[in-house]
């Protein structure tokens, strides 16, 4: 007390507190709190983030911080651990904390932003701060259908960061290291084992969200495509367009695109396509004679629908094989057993769940290569602030749209 000038983070010593019967606590609320000694004490002085509660014992002359949560509201974050001793006390914070800007999905679909306090990492972790995160169709159903989408999905999973600080026990990163890993939050810590480096690249952040990737690794490591083989891709969206590009660096012997939006095949072309179908053009039964006649080998259905997963088994030949690769969200989708059971087509599930290896560090090495570009793919940026302006422009329907990514500076 009485100090002109408040303290640095991590020491601050108090003169001995008269003894005070129930003293008051401190709200946590303001990132300043006063230490509070006695009525007759001199102007108290502001405590260094991080935030922290400070109180005089009434059965001793000491002073108290923490923890945090043994007189806080249950919303406070837990992760200040507190001291005591006799007066006149030097004051030690084992952790400090850090303001991050995230978000979350409410039951209406809305996006709800909010700020919360994230302490050092533990042991295994590391902490991330800036970075980007790409929009997930996930996120998408989620923002469009709320609780009605089940699960709902988690506030991002397509993340990329720089470490801040590392955990106890973590090797093999430094701090300002570029890696793969978190979601919507601008300071986030994560185990290290789900966190992987970048290596030296002059691609901005959003051209590095490397989990799609991951997946469509994983979609590709499932096409099991012999050398010269028939293969139409049904879907180009965005998840589409990087199944192309693994598609064109593979041994395909013919390969066909089909879509209903013309800007997607438009763009599939502009990557190296060379036969495209705009499926909204052509009677549909017409389309998938003209198409089983072929005799396609590898259906890889991208598009997420159930029209998408009916065409793919309209045009497969007898014996192919079918790459359910996109997501028919909701709880159910049909198919005609008959058509299955005599078409004799194989049907694997290509999705994240199904990896048979860990497709991070390949993903990661495909984009160094160039084999994967984002670049030509990703179409809206954003800051957080503005995520929920740029949902409502996806949901209404932007044709320009194929893949946005928020910047989390």
């Amino acid at each position: 007390p009485g100090s002109s000038n408040p303290p640095r983070p991590g020491t601050q010593t108090c003169q001995p507190a008269p003894k005070i019967k129930n003293p008051p606590i401190l709200s946590p609320i303001s990132r300043k709190l006063s230490l509070l000694t006695h009525p007759n004490a001199s102007a108290p002085i502001d405590l260094p983030k991080p935030p922290t509660t400070v109180y005089c014992s009434s059965d001793s002359d000491t002073c108290t911080t923490g923890p945090y949560y043994d007189k806080m509201p249950r919303n406070a974050p837990p992760d200040l651990t507190g001291t005591q001793t006799t007066c006149p006390l030097t004051f030690k914070w084992n952790k400090t904390t850090m303001e991050s800007k995230t978000l979350r999905y409410l039951d209406d679909g809305s996006i709800e932003l909010f700020v919360t306090q994230v302490g050092d990492p533990a042991e295994g972790e590391l902490q991330l701060t800036g970075g980007a995160c790409g929009i997930c169709s996930w996120d998408i159903v989620t923002a469009k259908l709320g609780s009605a989408m089940f699960p709902m999905a988690p506030p991002g999973h397509e993340g990329v960061g720089y470490v801040s600080k590392i955990g106890p026990g973590v090797t093999g990163f430094k701090e300002g290291d570029r890696v793969a890993g978190g979601g919507f939050a601008t300071v986030r810590n994560l185990s290290s084992q789900r966190v992987y480096p970048i290596p030296n690249s002059d691609l901005a952040d959003e051209h590095w969200i490397v989990e799609p990737v991951a997946c469509v690794v994983t979609g590709l490591d499932h096409t099991n495509l012999n050398a010269g083989e028939t293969v139409a891709l049904v879907g180009a969206g965005f998840m589409g367009q990087l199944l192309l590009q693994g598609l064109l660096h593979m041994p395909v012997g013919e390969l066909i695109v089909l879509d209903i939006v013309d800007a997607r095949l438009e763009l599939a072309r502009q990557q190296g396509a060379s036969e495209t179908i705009d499926i909204s053009q052509h009677d549909v039964d017409d389309l998938a004679a003209d198409l089983k006649a072929r005799g396609i080998d590898v259906v890889v259905d991208a598009s997420g629908s159930q029209g998408g997963l009916d065409l793919s088994a309209d045009i497969v030949k007898s014996g192919g094989r079918i790459n359910l690769f996109g997501w028919v969200k909701g709880q159910k989708a049909h198919f005609d057993p008959t058509k299955w059971h005599l078409g004799g087509f194989t049907i694997v599930n290509s999705s994240p769940s199904s990896k048979i290896r860990n497709t991070f560090p390949p993903a990661i090495k495909l984009i160094d290569a160039g084999v994967f570009d984002l670049r030509p793919l990703v179409t809206h940026t954003a800051h957080l602030g503005g995520y929920p302006s740029l949902m409502e422009e996806i949901l209404a329907g932007d044709g320009s749209y194929v893949k946005g990514v928020i910047n989390l500076d």
